[in-house]
């Protein structure tokens, strides 16, 4: 059983007709899924590797699995070494503020005074 391609439909002339049967949508959707199981059992061996990839890396880096107790370690070591910073920093711009007061008292008593 054949259909005619083209319908002549009077003055508007010929208009195009499509027909896709369900055995046709039934067939794309076979070939789809099909498609989509070959897909998933080529990427399988990917996911396995990927997996693998990760515990690698953790032993190479020297990581452990659960890293917050990492964090807070180096979060402390590096408090105390940064409060020690910060106290020298005050210090030090302290003594130069004093200095340079000094400096310049001492210039323009020079100055003036001689």
């Amino acid at each position: 059983m054949t259909q005619p391609m083209f319908e002549n439909v009077g003055a508007q002339g010929a208009q195009a007709v499509v027909q896709i049967t369900l055995g046709q949508v039934y067939l794309e959707v076979r070939q789809t899924h099909e498609a989509v199981q070959a897909l998933v059992s080529s990427l399988e061996p990917v996911k396995t590797a990927v997996a693998d990839h990760e515990a690698r890396l953790r032993a190479v880096d020297g990581l452990p699995d659960d890293v917050s107790g990492l964090k807070k370690t180096v979060y402390e070591r590096h408090e105390a070494r940064l409060s020690k910073l910060e106290t020298r920093i005050a210090m030090y711009s302290g003594a130069s503020a004093v200095i340079g007061t000094a400096a310049g008292w001492l210039a323009s008593w020079a100055i003036y005074h001689h």
